[in-house]
């Protein structure tokens, strides 16, 4: 893979590591990105959008693996809080906003469900023309038409 690639797959990375980890300060970002390009390139012909995605995942996982399992000691260490999360109430909302994004989807046409599907779980346009076959304008149409219907529907359902 040449240079241009390792920093395309880097910046994607990072955007990746910043959307699944919200909330972590930009030296935590650093630090996680760091790893997963260090996971990235044990397997340079694997690396492909989606693989960058599960990598920033895995690496977000097995860092709060180990933070519980193993705080920080030493003067400069915060206080151990234990990751409960999320709570009963958290769960139901995030249920019947999971049902009514679902269902929503299901009302779109067949055309844009697909490049939508792709696009909320952090493809863009791009890399949806590229996975479907399809022109880049004929996605970014539809992830613009679909966005606008998906909001419409979950709006009509009381989601906002």
């Amino acid at each position: 893979m040449s240079e241009p690639d390792w920093s395309q797959r880097r910046d994607q990375l990072t955007r990746a590591v910043r959307r699944l980890g919200s909330g972590y300060d930009e030296a935590m970002v650093d630090d996680l990105v760091q790893q997963g390009m260090i996971r990235l390139m044990r397997k340079p012909e694997a690396v492909n959008a989606s693989y960058v995605w599960r990598t920033a995942w895995s690496v977000i996982c097995d860092f709060r693996r180990r933070r519980r399992r193993r705080p920080e000691h030493g003067d400069a260490a915060l206080p151990f809080v234990k990751d409960e999360g999320p709570s009963p109430a958290d769960t139901v909302v995030a249920t019947d906003l999971r049902r009514a994004l679902r269902d929503c989807l299901e009302q779109a046409p067949e055309s844009r469900r697909d490049v939508l599907t792709l696009y909320l779980v952090g493809h863009g346009p791009t890399e949806c023309a590229d996975m479907l076959n399809r022109t880049l304008k004929s996605c970014e149409n539809a992830v613009y038409r679909g966005l606008d219907a998906l909001r419409e529907c979950l709006r009509s359902k009381g989601v906002a």
